[in-house]
């Protein structure tokens, strides 16, 4: 069983900074060197011209920052070896935005006299630090939320420079409505508390801890939310836990640079600038980006390659922060890549449906009849004890697999349902097709005593691995 934030076993995250010199922001300001923080795995390759062919940009969301796509559930999904990014091919480079992470930031020094950047200044650091470091074309531009809207720019600004956009979570118009006036209460709370000083505190003002609380409970969805905190006490300690997670790393006039950053964003005027396949992607658990608003369906109209998809509501999802699940939108992944120049050679995927056919589409529970609930799928955790195997044989080495002597480790996360039968498989970390297929075919025969909440037999969602050997 893997922890669901462990990180994932990929082949080595190199650290480096860029300084970008005498870089002039939109507000007037300048500064003589910006820092720029990233990490790059795999490495470049060029062709005869030497344009680079493989370069991968990954780009984090509000107040978010590189490491967050080294977890299992993004790494471990898309990175490794045969997966869709794989970085013996890929050449990924992530970094820390301005204001984020290891870049610069107003919480250097300079607090509130920091430039006031946006989000133009932002994507034209990212440009500065890619043609600092000598990569001059990008196989992909894959951004979820903040960095889903610089897609969206960078689609604009730069049209000749990638191949192919995948922007996740957010909408390609100016923030308005509840999006805008969150962000709003989330900033009027630090500057009208007597604390912040007009950014010279001594000490975080405690009202940081309130607009955390926002960017927090906006991100969630409210399954997700309830399963962790099912009764007063324990949504109060998930809320404490989580900020005490954060709150060290945390700085208010970061804070209120980062979230304001968005307000000259509005790529809708210019859409039909961007010219490389679009795949657009939002969930509708998503509190930020609504779908019953209906921007994401109109607008991607005016993309001359786009396509939208809205990811459903389940069990599985996680609201806004779906975007970094890859599991469930790796299909999409897989299409725009093909659509836009192909898959690397021996890259791709192999998940399952509930009926166990491989498919390329994404894994949900079976469809109920009307009228009937959405099963929930728990996940271990306090009050929710673990299906244990009761019977099932091991998969059996494919002959196929086996004159090409192919080893190695199938990840596949299962819904073990209340009677013990094995109700949905998914490939998660494939290693070859026969060998996944295989795996998936004896898993769903196996049987298990059911997993519980508080004594009662419920639906619970675990990860089990298979090993082939040719010992």
């Amino acid at each position: 069983m893997l922890a669901p934030n462990a990180l994932a076993v990929i082949p080595e995250a190199r650290p480096g900074d860029y300084i970008v010199r005498n870089f002039q922001f939109k507000d007037g300001q300048a500064l003589p060197e910006v820092r720029m923080h990233y990490i790059t795995l795999g490495s470049p390759a060029r062709d005869q011209n030497g344009r680079v062919t493989n370069a991968v940009l990954i780009l984090h969301g509000t107040g978010g920052s590189s490491k967050q796509f080294l977890e299992e559930r993004f790494a471990g999904v898309l990175f490794n070896p045969g997966q869709l990014l794989d970085v013996t091919k890929y050449y990924v480079i992530i970094p820390d935005n301005v204001g984020h992470g290891k870049s610069s930031r107003p919480s250097d020094g300079l607090r509130m006299h920091f430039p006031h950047y946006d989000y133009d200044d932002m994507v034209a650091l990212q440009h500065a630090l890619l043609d600092g470091i000598g990569v001059n074309h990008l196989r992909l531009i894959f951004g979820t939320s903040m960095g889903c809207m610089h897609a969206w720019v960078w689609g604009e600004t730069y049209p000749e420079m990638m191949d192919a956009l995948m922007p996740m979570a957010c909408a390609p118009t100016q923030i308005a409505g509840r999006n805008r006036m969150w962000r709003k209460a989330a900033m009027d709370g630090i500057r009208r508390d007597p604390a912040w000083e007009n950014g010279e505190y001594k000490s975080q003002p405690a009202s940081l801890i309130t607009s955390e609380n926002f960017l927090q409970l906006m991100g969630s969805n409210a399954l997700e939310r309830q399963k962790q905190g099912p009764t007063r006490d324990q949504a109060d300690l998930y809320m404490e836990t989580q900020l005490n997670k954060v709150l060290p790393e945390l700085d208010a006039n970061d804070f209120l640079y980062f979230v304001d950053a968005s307000r000259n964003y509005n790529p809708e005027p210019d859409l039909e600038k961007i010219t490389a396949p679009v795949m657009f992607v939002n969930s509708a658990d998503d509190a930020i980006n609504p779908p019953e608003l209906g921007i994401a369906e109109r607008l991607i109209q005016r993309v001359k390659r786009g396509r939208f998809i809205l990811l459903p509501y389940t069990a599985e999802t996680h609201g806004h922060g779906s975007h970094t699940w890859a599991a469930l939108w790796q299909q999409y992944l897989e299409e725009l890549l093909k659509e836009s120049g192909g898959l690397a050679p021996g890259t791709g995927r192999a998940v399952t449906n509930a009926e166990g056919l491989v498919n390329t589409g994404p894994v949900m529970p079976p469809p109920l009849p009307p009228g009937t609930a959405n099963p929930v799928a728990y996940t271990i955790g306090p009050g929710i004890t673990p299906p244990q195997k009761i019977s099932g044989s091991q998969p059996e080495y494919t002959e196929s697999a086996r004159k090409r002597k192919i080893t190695g480790t199938v990840r596949l996360a299962i819904i073990v349902g209340t009677d013990g039968t094995v109700r949905v498989v998914q490939v998660i970390n494939s290693l070859e097709p026969s060998l996944d297929q295989s795996a998936v075919e004896t898993i769903r025969t196996w049987r298990f005593r059911p997993g519980a909440r508080d004594g009662q037999p419920v639906p619970v969602r675990v990860q089990v691995e298979v090993s082939f050997s040719l010992k």
